[in-house]
């Protein structure tokens, strides 16, 4: 009875050491509710790191979750990496790994507007011209553009409650703010879920910024695994390779190389 008994604690042990291993082996990503269309781009890098992490097997993929409710479960330690935007406040709360995934093309903003408001930007040549039209942006609670717009001396109104509402209310014309500032990467998909809208055809904003991974600061062992891959996978191309993979014909779809740039002061 008793070498059973020892037998059964030996077998728990292992039992529990083998789920020990498993949990910290793997990596866990939110779904975020707000970029389910554009999830794919940041699935493909997450994999291909993983790839060269021998440590690291098995991603989890847990959502769809609202972008606030992931930050802190991110902070928490129940995610283990999320993808946002780089600022200093998030450089604290989180493990920065400090490689842009995008060149900067969070940073690349076309406008959304009514159809009929396209006149008043046809004279627009420059950042005191925008300026001049006294009009309001739209941005979401968080946002980073809240800052570059008022480093920018540029009016701007936030949306308290699910920003997503915003492309409703600038269509109707009841609301606060004028136009939405909105990346090259995700004007698209919105214009098309949103065709009541039209996209500003002369106008390109751009201010210094990049999407990074961050890491839970409950795996710093993860964030130095997870940093060394994605800076291999930037030295050799692979990176470069994801970006025009994903996102390459935005810059011929959307004219990018003939609008108007408008540079921003980046905080």
């Amino acid at each position: 009875m008793l070498i059973v008994r020892r037998l059964s604690v030996l077998l728990l042990s292992l039992l529990l050491t083998a789920m020990s291993v498993a949990s910290e082996s793997t990596v866990r990503l939110p779904l975020l509710a707000e970029q389910l269309e554009g999830r794919f781009f940041y699935m493909d890098v997450t994999h291909e790191a993983l790839r060269r992490m021998p440590d690291y097997n098995e991603l989890e993929m847990t959502g769809p979750i609202p972008q606030v409710r992931a930050q802190n479960m991110l902070e928490s330690g129940t995610l283990d990496i999320m993808w946002m935007i780089e600022n200093p406040d998030r450089d604290q709360r989180y493990l920065p790994t400090r490689v842009g995934l995008t060149r900067g093309m969070i940073g690349e903003r076309v406008l959304m507007i009514r159809p009929e408001d396209q006149e008043l930007f046809d004279d627009v040549e420059d950042l005191a011209d925008f300026r001049s039209l006294n009009l309001t942006a739209g941005f979401g609670r968080g946002w980073i553009d809240s800052q570059v717009w008022a480093a920018n001396e540029l009016d701007y109104f936030v949306e308290q409650g699910n920003w997503q509402v915003m492309f409703s209310k600038l269509a109707r014309g009841r609301t606060d703010f004028d136009y939405l500032s909105r990346s090259i990467k995700e004007v698209q998909a919105e214009l098309a879920e949103n065709p009541e809208l039209t996209l500003e055809y002369r106008l390109l904003l751009r201010y210094a910024r990049d999407e990074v991974f961050y890491v839970s600061p409950h795996r710093p062992e993860l964030h130095r695994a997870f940093s060394e891959a994605l800076q291999d996978m930037e030295a050799d191309g692979t990176l470069d390779h994801l970006v025009d993979l994903h996102f390459g014909h935005i810059f011929s779809d959307l004219e990018v190389d003939q609008r108007t740039v408008i540079e921003l002061r980046s905080p």
